[in-house]
């Protein structure tokens, strides 16, 4: 929302509020002013708090009312449901946080009383003179005074004049800090309505990047069958455990090398004692029976 925003209610129906009893329309609202009017206890001043409401769902001053509103905010359609607590807002027919308005701390400034409103623009305007006559009973303060010659400004400056201008300034200071706040607000506000709207899209990408991950699985495995397709057959019968098989198998060819040495060195002494026994030759195979 800008400072050229354009807000127009249009419709607004309060069901419930403290004080009133019936639910009521407001109808025929239009997008320029529009005049409320009623005696004491019609719902005037609820009116106006419900208008607030619409606006500022949200805010503490939503307790106890129930009302159905839609209003046009810079061309986008906004329907507001409210029932307590439970606020509910769509923009063009879709569920949505509230717009980025003024923070709810300021909403304040946009309920004015009604000496307010004619002393902000009683200057050259007739039927706020109107309003204020018939406010002060019939009466008119200005030309009673202006009869009795009474002056428009005190005179003299003095110290009152100015710690008037002191005063003056320092309200300016204020407001303009005010207005800066003001502003900060509207950020942050606006900064929190694109948060709530980037929330499902961060939970689709989180979805993307898992479907990513998942075919990159998918592609790695199939790629992997590819090479251990171009194994041959013979390589199914692969245990792992050949290395140490064949260890094993070297070891015993070693023992039983060792052990074909030592009877071969048996054998040949044998042959040496039975030589040395038999001078005169070995006997016969006959003559050993």
């Amino acid at each position: 929302m800008s400072a050229d925003s354009v807000l127009v209610l249009d419709q607004l129906t309060i069901r419930r509020t403290p004080g009133i009893a019936d639910a009521f329309p407001v109808a025929t609202l239009c997008p320029g002013v529009n005049l409320i009017h009623g005696p004491n206890g019609s719902g005037k001043t609820s009116t106006a708090r419900a208008i607030q409401a619409a606006l500022w769902p949200a805010a503490d001053a939503t307790h106890g009312l129930a009302l159905s509103a839609g209003y046009t905010l810079d061309g986008v359609r906004y329907l507001v449901s409210l029932d307590g607590q439970f606020a509910a807002v769509q923009r063009d027919g879709r569920d949505a946080p509230p717009p980025a308005l003024p923070v709810p701390e300021l909403r304040q400034r946009y309920m004015l009383s009604l000496h307010e409103l004619v002393r902000a623009s009683s200057e050259g305007d007739q039927f706020a003179a109107h309003i204020a006559k018939v406010s002060a009973g019939g009466f008119d303060f200005d030309a009673a005074a202006k009869q009795a010659g009474c002056r428009e400004k005190p005179s003299g400056a003095g110290a009152d004049s100015k710690a008037h201008k002191t005063a003056v300034s320092a309200l300016k200071l204020a407001q303009a800090r005010q207005a800066s706040l003001h502003a900060d607000g509207r950020a942050l506000a606006d900064l929190d309505a694109r948060r709530a709207e980037a929330a499902p899209a961060a939970g689709r990408v989180r979805v993307i990047e898992k479907a990513i991950r998942h075919a990159q699985a998918l592609l790695h495995r199939e790629a992997a069958a590819e090479r251990l397709g171009g194994f041959p057959e013979v390589m199914a019968r692969v245990r792992g455990d050949e290395i140490e098989h064949l260890a094993e198998i070297d070891a015993r060819a070693a023992h039983s090398a060792q052990q074909l040495l030592g009877a071969r060195e048996a054998a040949e002494a044998e042959e040496r004692d039975a030589r040395a026994l038999f001078t005169d030759g070995a006997p016969s195979a006959s003559e050993i029976a």
